[in-house]
């Protein structure tokens, strides 16, 4: 058993440094170029292993945060990774059974997040409260937009190029907190925990700015980012 744990926190690290190193690389690389595809790609995979192995890790360790970040972060990249799938949701499109279910498992997560946030803050006087409840906040955001989206349909045209957007780089956002929690000693332990979204954060809405703001002109998508998933 302590082999297997040994063995899977080795692949968990290196596909976890792999993870790191690649989102920048797709976040600064905006129109999707070649580049931006590969360097996104590695990213996506590269979680998805994380993912599976944290999830191992965090219940062979009793590790509740990173049982947290685990389902958060990759909850967050499949969205913006399906958005590329679902560009036409509202105009002819429905989305998948699959999709459905990530949405009905991930809102009982949220949910369960909030409520255990509660109990930790305010009953246990523990700070690491406020991270669940700000996770299960935001989670439970997001669920719901997905509802919408799936019962509704896009309201703007290009909707699905923000989901993206905003899906990609919030998984990126928790893979970096679970690094910094990792590797950096800090008190109170939940500013760690706030850190990535504070600083990254701003630059997602500008990027989600600028192109909003070129749509705004009258520019085509197809004319600001090449639209191509395989």
């Amino acid at each position: 058993m302590e082999l297997l744990k040994h063995i899977t926190l080795i692949i968990h690290i290196t596909f976890g440094t792999m993870a790191l190193l690649t989102g920048p690389v797709a976040m600064l690389n905006q129109n999707g170029n070649n580049l931006h595809r590969i360097s996104g790609k590695i990213f996506f995979y590269a979680m998805t292993v994380v993912f599976f192995t944290a999830i191992y890790l965090s219940v062979a360790g009793n590790i509740p945060f990173l049982f947290l970040i685990a389902i958060f972060s990759y909850y967050s990249i499949v969205v913006g990774y399906r958005a590329l799938h679902l560009k036409k949701l509202g105009n002819g499109q429905k989305p998948r059974l699959f999709d459905w279910a990530i949405t009905i498992f991930t809102t009982l997560f949220h949910f369960a997040l909030l409520v255990w946030g509660i109990v930790v803050l305010f009953f246990q006087s523990n700070n690491f409260g406020i991270v669940a409840l700000i996770f299960g906040a935001l989670g439970g955001l997001g669920n719901y937009r997905e509802y919408r989206h799936y019962t509704v349909g896009y309201k703007e045209k290009n909707r699905w190029l923000f989901v993206h957007i905003t899906g990609m780089i919030a998984g990126y956002i928790a893979s970096a907190t679970a690094f910094l929690v990792n590797v950096v000693t800090f008190q109170p332990s939940f500013v760690l925990w706030l850190a990535p979204t504070v600083v990254i954060v701003p630059y997602m809405i500008y990027v989600s700015r600028k192109f909003r703001k070129k749509f705004n002109k009258g520019i085509a998508a197809k004319e600001l980012v090449t639209i191509k998933i395989d």
